[in-house]
């Protein structure tokens, strides 16, 4: 039952004077009556104002004089007992529950009705009060209308219980599951314990007693709580929640996948241990597309899951099973492109190098046909899968000979090179002859000793200018040619320019770095030396962080054909 008592259509601006009394719980400014609703601009009335900072005494007479106050909306569409409930006040929410069951003959529906109201983002003031962790306002409002724990009409679908758990209130939580209605209810089909795994131990137990049906209810998607649990690193609720029912390690979410697929993608090698241990046959799940959970830590880079199969007897069947497109786990590192797990499987006596797919093709064929980026090392991986034996499908050999695929984004790439390395050169070119004038200017007026060490640093900033003007140039016309040649030559063309690239970006900063000392050594000495320091130190970690982003670089550059 909704409460459909009229209000005035016009309501009255309030007072500055009323205000301040709303404000401070000033009761003498009521007098005897309120023959008019007076509102703020923002639509709070005195009620609202009053019941911030909690005045008792004043809402209740305020109430008493114009009962239209307790149902009246600000703009936000807040009660005033969403205003009390979101500040705490668990005494005048209680008054206010009394107001609204002692009106009429019909309390107890009047109280639902004030208590299931919701705001414009579709809040009780049950939601409100669990949201700022008043556990007294929720013990209120509970104790009243237990069934206002039963509402969801959140925005997003969020219950009460669902907010407590993700405000890891423990007490909230407890209080709420004493009404066997509550609902455990959140966003997108989630439930309570969908969140509990992810956030709180002693919570996500409470639910497991309170609530266990939970545990094989899935959201939208069909992940479970244990799909969520096996994405997080936290072992303890995973063994919590197989110790309640081990079975659920069979369920799968919409694209087939189990909660030991979702451990293999995150690397949670003691998870799939644990899956492993309970329930072994879940190692033979797979997904709508085939997979077995060695398929998708290949495909997610999962070195640790490849390993702990690699070392386990009883899992030999999956090194060279097939998902529906016919690849096996090496296939699957052969098209990922990763070095490490493609000769971790290829070196292994079990896996079979020469398995073809549904279409007829290798691994050492999905190799030389995936598509790379300009920084890949392509031929590396085809040389360790040849080393361990891989071959090419039985075809003319010359087929083989196929050119690599030109990067979607290889153009865009270019042109940003190029930018980035004309705006060196320009920099570069400019600083020579601009430092160079100030240095002989200078140089005449200094005694003998900074003489010497002002030109140590000046034929420092020489070099280092010079050096950065020539490679970045030479990138500018590296980046040229390569729009002139085939694909195979542009891919080799991008790597070298890279190179030249962060040459020249030290050697500007060195340039940079001697040139400041040379300009304020004079006056500030300590200065200069420390950023002189400073700028060295990045320098350093600009060299040090490119060759290790680009593993294989030379080795793209020496390595031979792909037929040989």
């Amino acid at each position: 039952m909704q409460i459909t008592e009229s209000v005035p259509e016009l309501f009255t601006p309030m007072s500055l004077e009323l205000l301040e009394a709303a404000r401070s719980g000033d009761t003498n400014i009521l007098g005897t009556s309120i023959p008019d609703v007076h509102v703020t601009a923002g639509g709070n009335s005195m009620l609202h104002i009053a019941a911030k900072p909690g005045h008792t005494d004043f809402c209740n007479k305020a109430l008493y004089l114009q009962p239209l106050l307790l149902q009246l909306k600000n703009a936000r569409g807040d009660t005033p007992l969403h205003i009390a409930a979101r500040a705490g006040h668990h005494q005048l929410v209680n008054d206010l529950i009394s107001t609204a069951s002692g009106r009429s003959a019909q309390g107890d529906d009047r109280v639902c009705s004030l208590v299931q109201m919701a705001n414009d983002v579709g809040n009780t003031a049950l939601h409100e009060a669990v949201q700022n962790g008043h556990e007294q306002v929720v013990d209120a409002l509970m104790a009243k209308a237990p069934g206002v724990s039963a509402v969801t009409n959140n925005v997003n679908g969020l219950s009460p219980l669902f907010m407590a758990v993700e405000c890891e209130s423990v007490p909230i939580v407890r209080r709420l599951l004493e009404a066997d209605e509550a609902s455990c209810d959140g966003p997108n089909g989630q439930t309570a314990l969908h969140s509990a795994v992810l956030v709180n131990y002693e919570i996500t137990k409470i639910l497991l007693e309170e609530r266990p049906r939970l545990l094989e209810k899935a959201d939208n998607n069909g992940s479970t709580p244990l799909h969520f649990a096996a994405s997080d690193s936290d072992i303890e609720k995973v063994k919590l929640l197989l110790e309640k029912d081990a079975s659920i390690a069979r369920l799968q979410d919409n694209n087939g996948a189990s909660a030991i697929h979702v451990a293999a993608s995150c690397g949670h090698v003691s998870t799939i241990e644990h899956l492993d241990k309970v329930l072994p046959n879940c190692v033979e799940l797979m997904d709508n597309e085939g997979r077995s959970f060695l398929h998708v830590a290949i495909e997610k880079g999962s070195e640790w899951v490849v390993s702990y199969v690699l070392r386990s007897p009883h899992l030999i069947d999956l090194l060279n099973q097939p998902d529906k497109k016919g690849n096996t786990p090496l296939h699957a590192a052969a098209l990922s492109g990763n070095l490490s797990i493609t000769r971790m499987l290829s070196s292994n006596k079990n896996v079979k190098k020469n398995a073809m797919n549904n279409e007829g093709h290798t691994a050492l064929d999905v190799a030389l046909r995936r598509t790379r980026t300009p920084l890949e090392p392509p031929k590396l991986l085809i040389k360790q899968l040849k080393i361990n034996g891989s071959r090419f499908s039985p075809q003319r050999r010359d087929s083989n000979r196929l050119e690599m695929q030109e990067p979607r984004d290889y153009t865009l790439f270019a042109n940003n090179l190029s930018v980035a390395a004309a705006l060196i050169t320009t920099v570069s070119f400019g600083a020579a002859f601009t430092l160079s004038g100030d240095y002989k200017s200078d140089v005449s007026n200094d005694p003998g000793l900074l003489i010497s060490v002002k030109r140590l640093f000046f034929e420092m900033f020489l070099i280092c200018d010079t050096v950065a003007m020539i490679t970045s140039f030479l990138v500018l016309l590296l980046v040229l040619q390569s729009h002139l040649g085939n694909k195979n030559y542009q891919i080799l063309q991008l790597p070298i320019a890279i190179v030249l690239f962060q040459i020249s970006i030290l050697a500007l900063i060195l340039a940079f770095s001697s040139g400041l000392y040379l300009l304020i050594a004079a006056e500030f000495f300590w200065l200069a030396i420390f950023l002189s320091r400073r700028f060295l130190h990045i320098g350093g970690n600009v060299i040090s962080l490119d060759f290790l982003q680009c593993p294989g670089m030379w080795e793209i550059l020496q390595s031979s054909n792909v037929s040989d």
